[in-house]
Order: structure tokens, then sequence, then C-alpha cells
């Protein structure tokens, strides 16, 4: 499984140490926020590949990171971002899908939905890789039948 980077994102230490040490079963580097500038930073910055993203932070909030992502053009677009909150509402929900959020999980939360989240980001990565290459290759052998003389083949 491929080493994915992970941004965790929340105010309080404890939770991101906690949210660290879980995701620490499987391959990955794990990258800490405590609030919303930090964390707008680290997705520009580090880019990435999963970023738990929690709503009630200082500077700014969870939802303004979502809204200025969306406002930035050349924001990382491949990051798979989750918002964590205590509470959460269908309309709050869909409003932060629609500002390119993923999905969420609600706290007090578990480790291993968290650990299924990360391995199901990997496989996805692991998987893009390999249609990559596959494409890559697919083109070098086009471009060799092109430029070989008809003699040659």
């Amino acid at each position: 499984m491929r080493k994915i980077r992970i941004l965790i994102t929340d105010d309080e230490k404890s939770a991101r140490f906690g949210m660290a040490r879980g995701l620490n079963r499987i391959p990955c580097d794990v990258i800490e926020a405590q609030d919303g500038q930090q964390t707008l930073d680290a997705i520009l910055a580090a880019h990435p590949d999963l970023v738990f993203l929690d709503l009630n932070m200082p500077v700014f909030d969870g939802h303004s990171v979502l809204r200025r992502l969306a406002e930035q053009p050349d924001a990382n677009r491949q990051c798979h971002i989750y918002v964590v909150t205590a509470n959460d509402g269908v309309k709050s929900a869909v409003e932060r899908i629609r500002l390119g959020a993923v999905g969420y999980i609600t706290k007090p939360y578990q480790v291993e939905p968290l650990l299924t989240i990360a391995v199901r980001v990997a496989e996805r990565l692991n998987l893009q890789d390999r249609v990559s290459e596959f494409e890559n290759q697919q083109a070098f052998d086009a471009l060799v039948d092109i430029s070989l003389p008809v003699w040659a083949l």
C-alpha cells in the first residue's frame, strides 16, 4: 500500500495526538495544524492526500478553509477532505460537500472508520498511479510504433 500524507487539523493537541496515534497503523506521514490559517497553508504547501478538517478552530474555522480552497484555482484538488464535527446537520453537510469535502465524521469517533477512510484513499491513489503508468506505457508503445520504419516491424 502506498504511503500517504495525512493532515490532521484540530485546535486541541490531544485530539490531534489521538488521531495521529490511531492512524500510525498504516503507512502514512502525518502533518498537524491547530488553526484555520495553518490548515490552509499546509494544504497549499504540503499537498496532503487526506485531510481530517475540524470545524471549530481559531483564526478561521473549517468551513472558511473549505470556502477559501474553493476560491483558489491552484488549490490542491487531489486531497480528500473529511470534515470532523461534534454536531452536524444535513444542510451544513451538503454545503461542505459542495465546497469540496468528500464526507464527514462526527465526534466522538472511533479509530477504525478513520483507518478505513485512509486505506481507501491509499488504494484509490495506488489505482490512479497504475492507470497513469499504463497510459504512459501505451503512449510510449504508440510512439515507438509510429517512429519505426515499416521494414523494422
